[in-house]
């Protein structure tokens, strides 16, 4: 396995603890557009890449690789093929792997209706971005309903924001005793299909398996997942890279 690009050291101490082996690392520049210098030098026995890309980086990145005759499969990261990047993507990327906590294919009633009348209203599908706004502003309007239609002050509203547990568009979102979100995670496809009613072939990210109600620790754990140090570029270190 290869590992590319910035913040991707969570996925690599998963992937090792359940037996993977990361044999590169390699670190573009946030904004990089042209991947050439780096794509000769990614490891021929590397069975698959991962990647985290952001902004233009996750156009380019799939579309450059695959230009070059690379063919071995691609995972990555839910920015790396969010709904806000994925219409202007190509074949290239049918079959990819990704995961986040939404995906505009996830096939709910809720969703469904959310996904109808976002297209209606702004002329596209909604991305991550576009959820998480939403929900935020749902679970407002759900605290401020609590309060009795008024602000109740910063301490109290936190409060009530901490006890609510909504279904979401994403699906049930709730916190932890430290402010954090407990949520789906999906693992996600890109293939191409017709979803919703829609009558034209479209790229969607499609779910492949859902894990349940994850917090920030995951099955770490609290303490133990604490008294690590941050992750970074040294930590945790890469005990397989050549």
């Amino acid at each position: 396995m290869l590992s590319v690009t910035n913040s991707k050291v969570a996925f690599r101490k998963a992937f090792e603890d359940c037996g993977g082996k990361v044999i590169q690392k390699i670190w573009p520049p946030i904004g990089t557009k042209d991947f050439g210098p780096y794509i000769p030098t990614i490891k021929g026995d590397a069975d698959a890449i991962f990647s985290l890309m952001v902004g233009p980086m996750a156009l380019q990145f799939p579309k450059q690789l695959r230009a070059s005759g690379y063919k071995k499969p691609i995972i990555g990261g839910g920015t790396s093929y969010d709904e806000f990047v994925l219409p202007f993507m190509g074949d290239e990327v049918i079959g990819d792997v990704s995961s986040l906590q939404y995906s505009a294919a996830l096939e709910t009633p809720k969703n469904e209706t959310f996904v109808k009348a976002y297209r209606a209203k702004y002329g596209k599908v909604p991305s991550y971005y576009s959820e998480s706004n939403y929900t935020t502003a749902e679970m407002i309007d759900e605290a401020i309903k609590k309060s009795g239609g008024k602000y109740p002050g910063a301490e109290e509203f936190i409060k009530t924001m901490l006890a609510l547990k909504i279904d979401a568009v994403r699906g049930p979102v709730s916190f932890d005793d430290m402010r954090n979100p407990v949520q789906n995670i999906y693992i996600k496809k890109v293939e191409k299909k017709k979803m919703f009613g829609y009558d034209k072939d479209e790229l969607w990210n499609t779910v492949i398996k859902t894990y349940p109600d994850v917090s920030q620790f995951w099955t770490y754990g609290k303490e133990a997942f604490l008294k690590q140090p941050v992750y970074s570029r040294e930590f945790p270190p890469c005990k397989y890279c050549e």
